[in-house]
């Protein structure tokens, strides 16, 4: 039976099962989820209620941005306190709250407000997310059902791992090819970053891998292929015969014999002018040379025209010569003919190629990630899907029906199939299901409530599917509208319902339905002059005649800026603005005002408008990154040179930068001035002070003001804006900072930035640029931008534009009628014109969210339209608008010529509701400032104190201060090794001349040789060791990362012999079976965050050498006095369990000696001691002891603690147990009083200074 549509009754809506709220744009969709929210506190309802009342934390809210979780959990909070107040009787209810709260009377009053306030306290813990945070949440807390591993991370560098993934493939896979089929690829894709592009739509869309070819025989979709040699398979033959084709043309070839031929025809005027000429022929001759000269069988496409031909081919020179006139002839020509045959009979091997790299890099990206404990956004959907899914799927579902019963799904419209998939499968229907009493499987009560409007889905480029929605919408028990508007005056709203009702199926979807909205008004109304503004006025030229697009957007823009001077003159004067119902007037403001664009050419030209007229304008857009401006860039200048103040280069080039000067002649003058340049250095030197010791962020604000950026940038026209990006992009560069191990580390933070590659755990939200001012400004917003906010005035210029799909383009999103939702790889004319069908009804929806976000009234910038090239015989008032989303509705689809646009609006304005009306020609003087002179405000004056001491050490830091002394000055070079080497291998160097390959103690030494020894070990996942497979897919690491680290490729076997050697290494004589390739449970790279105390390195120094004596006292370097408080921070490259037992392993790349003994107990003793690998070890075995402590019910340092492992790599001997293994066991007393010390314990200190006075 189908369903029919109820107005809503908040009070009486059923609160269980599935129900679908569809709200229309400015109803009060937020109002409504805070109203059902509380009814779930209060546990509302009888009959029509949920079974018991609900805590904040087991009402699942689902938004689509951070910021409106935010705004949501805020807006209920609030909602949930006016509740309480009016059950309190301390301010009247509204309409809803009043219906909501009659029943509660007496003590039962009192006890609701309680349960409300008690809500109100416990918002801050409840289960508002978006999609992507609610996944990660329920995979985490619901580790063991949906088999997720544990401690992995989450990164935002999903692309940045495909791009590695795909040159990977791109290396294995079509390097060992022979030259034909390379040529054959080439053809295809020049390079990784073609095939990137040509896989970007098929790896984005949410198809479940189904790609469409149509081939000789038909359309079918494409089944990914075993190998790329099976791929090529059908090529082989007419590649053969293109490279006999090819090997005719190159004999054919001469250079000298073609030129004259040419040369005479052009003289003689053979060739059409627009066919062949001498520009034209010139690079096509150069081209055909240089192929010659090499070997590929494949013409390049330089040397073929649109249609397939060769270029200098017969066919196309005799196409291309004048009527009457004989083209030159060749054997070459006709030679290039026959090679372009065999190229357009080649079968075309691209979806094949395609399907087998989307395949195999999409699973050896999972491996890295899983090797990793990676997930990227995209990630913890397809996990969760996959567990729901999977065999403890129902089980897993139970788990999050029981702690989340009742779930509010907002923005539904905005959805996918895997989301949708999700939530269907966790909150499952059917008759009666989830309501209290019924019995069965299903006879845990919850509720699915989905909040949407089709009207308002405008995301398909995030993968959002409308048809989704649609079937969803099938599928739930009863459905409830939202019809009262009460965003908009009641002239706006009629202005609305009368353009859409222009047409029976307004939406081109029969299942999107429009339906006229009722107003609620307002109270006051926009006026100018006295009389009271249109809604909404449309702008028409009055000709008659088409225009091309750029003579629209300069037309609109300039009217824009005319209208928008001309109201705020007028407010300025106080005859325009917001009239009351008592007559009073609110001047308009320019904040008050929005116009809204498409793309960034149509905010450029507005803006630029504006600023011609003296209109200070904000341009607000959810795709611009503050890392893509030229601030970013000088801000990476200015750490550089602070970094290293004595590298002139570096301080030259910050000096150069407009933050800094404005002119070149400050720097001539440190060229010129040898004082001024040593004085330049010094003041640097104390910036790089500065950074170390209070923050990159307290540095740059010094910098700013010794150099006076803020002045200087803000006399600029664009100031505020460069302003703005700096200081953003200070305060992310000080955050990062504080996860990050020194300076080098920052700035190699800020260049993986700037290309685009962020740090794991750094929210992409924060990067987008913010709003430069608080002052009045005009917004120009993205029509995406804008969705869910409102302006009292908007101006929507150029909604006759449009992009239309009229040509193949490269791969498309269609729904297909036979095969669904798929990604057409090379798309006919037929699925063209499905995929523009689907362009121009989002457009549609864009165009009802722009005119929805006007409280009071809207201008739209109306012209007969022509875009392309015009056909002959096109009226001279022919128009494209059919193609638009305006010109759709007023003509119902149909052709639109300029006279009947004219006529549709004239019978649509009737001057109060819709206006007709010229675009107002801009004044000829720019726009008169009349605001108030700003009133002075006096800073808050900052009376606390700021912990300078608080910093974040490390081992490497405690270390790097005993080799050079002090505390201070840096050792050269140490900041510019790789974060995570050990900094003892700085000085090693391989002997010259170099050892031969084999034994792993040649092997290179040094910090280069020490990362790739690490990072090869780090790359293993220890629980595949036992697999046949995994063995192949470390032999090929191995040769991979030789490859990239430019190391002898003569190392491969050396270096696959001695990893296995390792991993079946013995690592302790006392426990058999201890093993690289047996452990169980283990993290790599485990890192932690230890909090420290005021306390001193020497007292560390002093416990450590008291109770883990390892030598005699004067072997040991002292750790240089430093005060330490704040963080201790490191990372353990391996822990691991077993039998029981939690140790610690550490990797050494360290070279001892030419010879085994080098690496027994007395060598490995000289080291640790040395290189005082004991405070490192003490330091790690006291982080993991607090992990322990905390994840072990009856945890016991004696019973759970195994110990320490260093493996020096150069010596572990599989022969041998007593060699390249150091083993020790700090003694519980040690970790016990350590852990007390940095915990703030003074007594521990005063002991250990007895001990150092001989107490």
């Amino acid at each position: 039976m189908a369903l029919m549509d109820q107005p809503l009754d908040i009070p009486r809506l059923p609160l269980s099962g599935r129900r679908l709220i569809e709200a229309s744009a400015g109803t009060g969709k937020t109002y409504t989820i805070a109203a059902l929210y509380v009814r779930l506190v209060l546990g509302h309802g009888s009959e029509h209620g949920f079974a018991r009342p609900l805590a904040p934390s087991e009402i699942l809210v689902v938004t689509f941005t951070r910021a409106a979780t935010e705004e949501l959990r805020e807006r209920i909070r609030a909602r949930l306190r006016e509740a309480r107040d009016a059950l309190l009787g301390r301010l009247p209810p509204d309409a809803t709250l009043a219906a909501l709260l009659a029943e509660y009377q007496g003590d039962v009053a009192l006890a609701q407000a309680r349960r409300l306030d008690q809500a109100v306290r416990m918002m801050d813990d409840a289960a508002i997310f978006t999609i992507h945070g609610f996944c990660q949440r329920m995979l985490k807390r619901h580790a063991f059902d949906s088999g997720t591993r544990f401690a992995v991370e989450l990164t935002a560098e999903g692309s940045a791992l495909f791009e590695q993934g795909l040159e990977d493939y791109w290396r294995r896979h079509f390097y060992p090819l022979d030259s034909d089929a390379q040529a054959l690829i080439q053809s295809y894709w020049e390079g990784p970053a073609a095939l990137s592009e040509a896989l970007a739509i098929p790896l984005g869309a949410d198809v479940e891998r189904r790609l469409l070819w149509r081939g000789k025989e038909g359309e079918a979709l494409v089944e990914a292929p075993g190998s790329v040699l099976d791929a090529l398979a059908p090529c082989r033959a007419g590649l053969a015969r293109a490279a006999d084709a090819a090997a005719r043309v190159r004999a054919a070839f001469d250079s000298q014999a073609l030129e004259a031929l040419f040369e005479q025809a052009l003289a003689e005027k053979v060739f059409a002018a627009n066919r062949v000429s001498k520009a034209s022929l010139a690079p096509r001759l150069d081209a055909l040379r240089q192929w010659c000269a090499g070997h590929a069988p494949l013409l390049p496409q330089a040397l073929l025209d649109d249609k397939g031909r060769a270029w200098l081919g017969a066919a196309r020179l005799e196409a291309a010569a004048k009527k009457g006139c004989q083209p030159p002839e060749h054997a070459l020509f006709d030679a290039l003919d026959a090679l372009a045959e065999c190229q357009a009979g080649l079968v075309d091997a691209r979806p094949a190629l395609i399907a087998h790299a989307l395949e195999v890099i999409e699973r050896e990206l999972a491996a890295r990630k899983r090797s990793e404990a990676l997930l990227d956004f995209d990630d913890l959907l397809v996990e969760l899907d996959q567990a729901l899914a999977g065999p403890l799927g129902e089980r897993l579902a139970r788990s999050i029906r029981a702690e989340l019963p009742v779930a509010l799904i907002d923005e539904f419209q905005d959805t996918d199939a895997r989301q949708y998939r999700i939530f269907e499968r966790i909150y499952p229907g059917g008759p009666g299901a989830g309501a209290p009493g019924v019995q069965g499987s299903e006879a845990m009560p919850h509720a699915l409530l989905l909040i949407g409007d089709p009207k308002q889905a405008i995301y398909a480029f995030r993968n959002a599917d409308v048809g989704t929605y649609l079937a969803a919408r099938q599928r739930v028990e009863a459905r409830y509208t939202l019809k009262r508007n009460f965003r908009s005056s009641v002239a706006m709203v009629e202005a609305v319902n009368r353009l859409f009702s222009l047409s029976s199926m307004p939406f081109r979807d029969p299942g999107i339905v429009f339906t006229p909205s009722e107003a609620q008004g307002r109270a006051e109304r926009l006026a100018c002059d006295g009389e009271t503004i249109a809604a909404l006025t449309c702008w028409l030229p009055a000709s008659d005649a088409s225009v091309d697009r750029a003579s629209y957007l300069r037309t609109m823009s300039e009217a824009v800026r005319a209208d928008i001077q001309r109201l705020l003159e007028g407010a300025g004067a106080g005859r325009a603005g917001f009239v009351g119902e008592q007559g009073s007037l609110v001047p308009l403001r320019a904040a008050d005002i929005a116009i809204l664009v498409r793309t960034g050419t149509e905010a450029l030209a507005v803006r630029e408008a504006l600023a011609r007229g003296g209109i200070k304008s904000v341009y607000l857009s959810q795709k611009a990154s503050v890392f893509e401006t030229q601030e970013a860039f000088w801000l990476l200048q200015l750490l550089e040179a602070v970094a290293q103040p004595k590298r002139d280069r570096a301080l030259r080039a910050a000096i150069a930068t407009r933050l800094l000067s404005d002119q070149l002649d400050e720097v001539a003058r440190l060229i010129d001035d040898e004082r001024h340049w040593e004085s330049m250095v010094e003041r640097f030197e104390d910036y790089h002070r500065d950074w170390r010791r209070v923050g990159v962020l307290a540095m740059i604000r010094r910098v700013m003001h010794d150099f006076d950026v803020g002045a200087r940038l803000l006399a600029r026209d664009d100031g505020e804006r460069i302003l703005t990006d700096l200081l953003h992009l200070a305060e992310l560069a000080q955050s990062a900072s504080q996860a990050l191990d020194g300076e080098q580390a920052l700035l190699r933070w800020l260049h993986r930035a700037l290309s685009g590659r962020f740090e794991r755990g750094l929210d992409p939200e924060a990067l987008i640029q913010r709003l430069e001012s608080d002052e009045e400004l005009v917004r120009v917003v993205t029509i995406h931008k804008s969705k869910g906010l409102e302006y009292p005035l908007v101006y929507l210029p150029f909604p006759c534009d449009y992009r239309r799909l009229d040509r193949p383009q490269g791969p498309l999103v269609v729904d297909h009628p036979e095969y669904g939702r798929v990604v057409a790889l090379a798309p006919d004319d037929g699925l063209v014109a499905l995929a523009d069908e689907a362009r121009l009804a989002e457009d549609l929806r864009l165009l009802y969210v722009a005119l929805t976000r006007a409280r009071y009234a809207c201008r739209i910038g109306i012209a007969p339209l022509y875009k392309g090239r015009r056909l002959r015989g096109d009226d001279d008032d022919a128009t494209t608008l059919e193609h638009s989303a305006l010109g759709t509705l007023l003509n119902d689809g149909a052709a639109l010529g300029g006279r009947v646009l004219r006529e549709r609006l004239e019978a649509l304005a009737d001057g109060r509701v819709i206006a007709l009306a010229p675009p107002p020609e801009p004044p000829p003087r720019p726009l008169v400032a009349t605001s108030e002179p700003l009133v002075p405000r006096q800073a808050r004056r900052f009376g606390g104190e700021i912990a300078r001491g608080w910093w974040i050490s490390s081992y490497t830091a405690l270390v790097e201060d005993a080799r050079r002394g002090d505390g201070d000055e840096e050792t050269p070079g140490i900041a510019l090794l790789p974060a995570g080497l050990d900094l003892e291998v700085s000085d090693e160097r391989t002997p010259v001349p170099a050892p031969p390959l084999g034994r792993i103690n040649d092997f290179p030494r040094g910090p280069r040789a020490g990362t790739f020894l690490h990072t090869l070990l780090e790359a293993l996942d220890f629980d595949r060791l036992a697999e046949p497979d995994y063995r192949i897919e470390l032999d090929a690491l191995v040769e991979h990362r030789l490859r990239r680290s430019a190391f002898d490729p003569g190392w491969r076997q050396p270096l696959q012999e001695w990893l296995g050697r390792l991993l079946g290494a013995s690592l302790d004589p006392e426990l058999p079976g201890l093993r690289l390739d047996a452990l169980g449970a283990w993290k790599a790279e485990l890192e932690f965050w230890l909090p420290v105390a005021p306390t001193q390195a020497g007292h560390i120094d002093r416990l450590i050498r008291r109770f883990e004596p390892l030598g005699a006292e004067a072997d040991y370097p002292t750790l240089a006095p430093r005060r330490l408080e704040g963080m201790l921070r490191g990372f353990i490259d391996l822990v691991f369990c077993f039998e029981g037992r939690w140790y610690l392993l550490d990797w050494k790349s360290n070279h001892l000696g030419d010879s085994g003994e080098a690496y027994r107990e007395q060598g490995l003793l000289q080291a640790i001691v040395s290189h005082r690998y004991d405070v490192q070890y003490v330091l790690y075995t006291l982080a993991l002891h607090r992990h322990l402590r905390v994840r072990i019910e009856d945890y016991d340092y004696e019973r759970h603690f195994g110990g320490v492992l260093y493996l020096f790599l150069r010596g572990v001997d599989a022969e041998r147990t007593d060699q390249g293994v150091f083993r020790r066991r700090p003694s519980p007393v040690l970790i016990e009083a350590l852990d007390r010390l940095l915990a703030g314990d003074a007594s521990v200190g005063v002991a250990v200074e007895e001990i150092a006075n001989g107490g």
